[in-house]
């Protein structure tokens, strides 16, 4: 069975926390970042099933994240 991988893009510490407890409690592979040029980065060498995105990330605002991964990555699925 395939496991189904996460990307959490968020500064917030608690949220962070949160998120993957509760991703994990439902099996997915969850990997974080607090910074957008980050999460470019891990999306440019790996590949998700989801990314859960926020709008207020240092260095590189959520949208414009979402557009470079959307042009390279249309089918990924983004919250």
């Amino acid at each position: 069975m395939k496991t189904f991988k996460v990307l959490v893009a968020d500064a917030g510490k608690d949220f962070l926390e949160t998120i993957i407890k509760h991703l994990k409690d439902h099996d997915l592979e969850v990997s974080t970042v607090d910074h957008g040029e980050a999460a470019l980065q891990l999306m440019d060498s790996q590949d998700f099933d989801v990314v859960i995105l926020e709008e207020h990330l240092p260095s590189l605002a959520g949208i414009e994240i979402l557009k470079a991964l959307k042009m390279k990555k249309p089918l990924t699925e983004v919250i």
